[in-house]
């Protein structure tokens, strides 16, 4: 559970600093990877993702260590 929600995290702080074509470049690398599920709008991680994701543009967390 833990280390799903590290990959969420991550991948958010990627997003936040490189914009919505990094997603798309992992959602097309990484499809059929139950691991990056998030991205899709019907997983249950989604909107905890776009959280992540705006509190990360925002400045409001420190960023996460390189994967």
């Amino acid at each position: 559970f833990w280390k799903h929600l590290d990959i969420v995290d991550k991948t958010a702080s990627f997003v936040a600093r490189n914009g919505f074509e990094f997603e798309n470049k992992i959602q097309q690398s990484e499809k059929g990877n139950k691991k990056f599920g998030f991205l899709n709008p019907g997983d249950p991680y989604h909107a905890y993702y776009q959280h992540k994701v705006k509190e990360f543009k925002e400045g409001e967390l420190a960023q996460p260590s390189e994967y």
